[in-house]
Formats: structure tokens, C-alpha cells, sequence
């Protein structure tokens, strides 16, 4: 998945409490909090050619 892209999120649930807290800065890996987010909010899985992805990136990530 490159850097730029957004999985979809088929709903947002923010109140009036989480609004404020969603504009504090923080640091972060952006790319890993979108594909948080897209598991727990969409009601469809990931696509198959990102999950591969991510598990190749997975895989890297413990055997280098």
C-alpha cells in the first residue's frame, strides 16, 4: 500500500468529545493507524492484494 492511500472507511463514528481529541497532533505511524482504522470500521475485509502486502511487510519485518 503506498504511502498516499486511504482504505475506505465505510463509517466514522466521532462525537462531539472525540472531534476535539482528533485535532491534537501526535506522532505517529499514519499508515499503520489507517489499516487500524479500515479493520475496525469496515464492514467488508481489507482487500486481498493489501493484506498480502502487509503480511509480506510482516514477514520483513521478523526474519531481517
Amino acid at each position: 500500500m503506498a504511502y498516499t492511500e486511504q482504505p475506505f472507511i465505510d463509517h466514522w463514528p466521532l462525537s462531539q468529545f472525540d472531534e476535539a481529541r482528533s485535532k491534537f497532533p501526535c506522532l505517529a505511524d499514519i499508515e499503520a493507524a489507517r489499516i487500524k482504522l479500515a479493520r475496525r470500521f469496515n464492514s467488508k475485509p481489507l482487500p486481498k492484494a493489501t493484506e498480502v502486502d502487509l503480511a509480506w511487510q510482516e514477514h520483513r519485518r521478523r526474519h531481517a
